[in-house]
């Protein structure tokens, strides 16, 4: 199916033109300072006639092993036709200088996948794009810091990751055994963005194992709590990767990890993303910096210099990162969350739509985050990111009808329902070491407690729309009681001042 674009009159294609010349004179020399930063990139190239130097500051951005740029003024734009001239270029964007090669000229309806749904409009009159294959091989970042990446685990998060890391030019390694090495050495590693129908085949290395004597700047580990135990191991063997970041699931802490590998080595974080595989494909949704940045922290709160390394690697890559000062409260925060919210999709017969329209599953799910927040916060462990601090405060009311709505969209069904689904053991085990928190405390969890039995694939699911549960009204109510005497207090002085 064709993408339909606008077809422009004489006015507007002389104002084109007119544009296109005070652009060439005027907004490439302002544009060029930012250029090579976020969708901005700095075209290197040479006068086909003249052999002379030029930079020219254009928007880029990759799928899969090419970049696609859009082409406002159509490919006959000065710059354009020295890139088809030469039949090779170099480009510097997010920090990194591509060789780039064979420029073709491709329609909308194969280009618009590459860039975000919120530049779609502004590309909407765009009747032409350039799409360049990038070239495997030797171009390093402008200012290197890190080398070589191993990517440990090749399931949803780990493939994405990997890829993104490599479409960014650092030099990855994904390891993956069985089914999926098989799937990605017959058919590659392929990426599609949430809303988009066209996969990107992204170029990455592949091995089965790391051996002892193999050397990685960094280890990005990507599996389920679960898996970590069979991880550990080779990991300990390998002493020649001194950076290992463990983007893993947890509420006991990082005792495992540094008794396995030492603590100068363990860096901990949380992936910011979500997705499914189906036929070997996968179907990702980065989430935005509000909702859930990737986060990584220092055991000991310090924002070092490989932490800050490795975060503008992964900000080059495309994720919306954050470092925290407390990352070991952040991960058991974050099963506080996770954990009801899975378990309540359970309760719901797997279904986050099921669940969006059982008012019991909903408010059960959020006095349970309640609890477990309450657990936390009896143990002195802080709420991390300090935005959780607000749930308490909430009323009930509020807060289901708020997930009401969010749990009731795909984005929910991509990013948690099929992941809660895919993951119950895991769920499990994450189950199990929060109890264990909780039991510390003298903090009693019923909501969260009846939401654990639902774990059990055999407990039957609850009708979907049952509402026997009352909501707690009295929050509410004292809420507005609370913002009515505040006004009528103000009221009162504003007067007597006026006296």
């Amino acid at each position: 199916m064709k993408t339909l674009v606008s077809q422009p009159s004489s006015a507007e294609q002389a104002l084109t033109q007119w544009l296109r010349r005070f652009n060439k004179r005027v907004t490439n020399r302002i544009t060029g300072r930012f250029a090579g930063k976020h969708i901005y990139a700095l075209v290197h190239h040479r006068g086909r006639k003249s052999g002379k130097s030029y930079q020219t500051p254009v928007v880029a951005m990759p799928f899969g092993d090419s970049f696609i740029l859009p082409l406002p003024y159509g490919a006959d734009v000065d710059w354009c036709r020295n890139l088809f001239a030469a039949g090779e270029f170099q480009m510097e964007w997010r920090g990194r200088m591509y060789t780039l090669h064979s420029p073709q000229r491709i329609e909308p309806q194969d280009a618009l996948a590459a860039f975000p749904k919120w530049l779609h409009r502004g590309l909407r009159r765009t009747a032409v794009y350039l799409k360049a294959e990038r070239a495997v091989g030797p171009d390093l970042p402008l200012d290197p810091k890190i080398g070589k990446i191993l990517v440990y685990g090749a399931g949803v998060l780990g493939s994405l990751y990997a890829g993104k890391l490599a479409q960014a030019g650092y030099a990855v390694t994904l390891l993956a055994r069985g089914q999926r090495l098989q799937e990605l050495q017959e058919q590659g590693l392929r990426l599609v963005k949430d809303g988009s129908s066209q996969p990107e085949r992204i170029t990455v290395q592949l091995t089965d194992h790391l051996a002892a004597e193999d050397a990685y700047d960094w280890v990005i580990v990507i599996v389920r709590k679960n898996q970590v135990a069979s991880v550990l191991p080779a990991l300990a063997a390998n002493q020649h990767t001194p950076n290992v970041l463990f983007m893993v699931n947890s509420a006991e802490g990082p005792g495992e990890l540094i008794q396995a590998l030492g603590r100068e080595r363990v860096v901990l974080g949380f992936p910011g993303a979500g997705g499914q595989r189906a036929n070997g494909i996968i179907h990702y949704q980065i989430t935005s910096r509000a909702l859930q940045a990737t986060t990584l922290g220092e055991l000991d709160g310090a924002r070092s210099e490989r932490l800050e390394h490795m975060a503008q690697a992964l900000q080059a890559a495309g994720f919306p990162t954050a470092i925290s000062g407390n990352m070991d409260a952040w991960l058991k925060t974050h099963v506080a969350l996770v954990s009801p919210i899975a378990n309540a999709i359970y309760m719901a017969g797997g279904s986050n739509y099921r669940l969006a329209h059982t008012r019991d599953g909903l408010v059960l799910m959020v006095r349970a985050i309640q609890e477990n927040l309450r657990v936390l916060k009896s143990l002195r462990i802080p709420l991390t990111p300090a935005k959780y601090r607000v749930i308490p405060w909430v009323p009930e009311p509020l807060l289901v009808a708020a997930l009401k709505i969010a749990f009731d969209t795909p984005q929910a069904e991509l990013v948690l329902a099929r992941h809660a689904n895919a993951a119950r053991d895991e769920m499990m085990l994450l189950a199990d070491e929060f109890r264990a928190l909780a039991r510390q405390s003298a903090v009693t969890t019923p909501a969260a407690d009846t939401l654990c039995s639902y774990l059990n694939p055999e407990t039957p699911v609850v009708p979907e729309g049952q509402a026997k549960i009352p909501l707690r009204w009295w929050q509410l109510i004292a809420a507005v009681g609370a913002l009515v005497s505040l006004v009528w207090l103000l009221t009162g002085l504003r007067k007597l001042f006026r006296k």
